[in-house]
């Protein structure tokens, strides 16, 4: 045991918690409890957790804490040490300290080489697949999403489509398999509104070569008029 402390044991715990079982503190039990301690702290019975009585600790001046605080200053390296240090970290990669990453301006396909380049693509898509269908993923059913759900529920156009359907590159947000029609929510600052990402452009050229008819509506226009995007969809269902 630690010198100067009392550690409660499970025991001490166990035994503790019994007496207490049973007992309504009332409303004033809190203010009792503080003016008792007030009372052995004023008296000196009662030690603070520094080992002084409360009240009577000790400050230092203005000059003394200067005076500290001159002396805990960082120590400078001399020209030696520093040369030192250098020999000793050539040729280690330390980023933080300035050091240029081997990997900054290169690809995964140029740093790793093409196999595990890919390897990693896949990898990420089925975590991404699997976060999506487990429902982990926080862009899974957002508001616009739920607004043009709802919209083509009442306009009786949501027969035979589906969410968060999977496919080998990723998740279509809307789809109705049976006539390959694929619908995506696109959120403005996600999908970097108005030009959009390489990566939906890349799944929305892999869908229509395989013969998919894909709409993607920003997030913007669907709450700006939801009836567009409706006719939209119309005219593909």
């Amino acid at each position: 045991m630690a010198k100067g402390k009392y550690i409660r044991t499970e025991k001490i715990r166990k035994q503790t918690s019994d007496k207490l079982k049973g007992i309504k503190r009332t409303e004033d039990f809190g203010e009792k409890i503080s003016e008792t301690l007030k009372k052995k702290y004023a008296s000196g019975e009662r030690k603070a957790s520094n080992g002084f009585t409360k009240g009577t600790q000790k400050t230092h001046s203005k000059e003394t804490r200067i005076k500290l605080k001159e002396n805990h200053q960082p120590q400078k390296q001399s020209e030696g040490t520093k040369r030192k240090i250098r020999e000793n970290n050539k040729g280690k990669h330390f980023y933080w300290l300035g050091k240029t990453s081997p990997r900054k301006g290169k690809t995964n396909k140029e740093f790793y080489g093409e196999e595990r380049a890919l390897g990693l693509r896949e990898q990420n898509i089925q975590h991404a697949i699997q976060m999506h269908t487990e429902g982990r993923f926080p862009q899974t059913n957002t508001l616009p999403h739920r607004l043009l759900r709802k919209a083509m529920q009442e306009n009786n156009l949501w027969d035979g489509f589906q969410d968060e359907v999977s496919f080998k590159w990723g998740c279509i947000d809307i789809a109705k398999p049976e006539k390959k029609v694929a619908i995506y929510v696109d959120g403005n600052y996600w999908h970097h509104y108005p030009k959009g990402n390489s990566q939906d452009k890349a799944h929305t050229a892999y869908l229509e070569n395989r013969g998919w008819k894909v709409l993607r509506f920003w997030e913007s226009d669907i709450r700006k008029d939801v009836n567009n995007c409706i006719n939209k969809i119309r005219e593909c269902a």
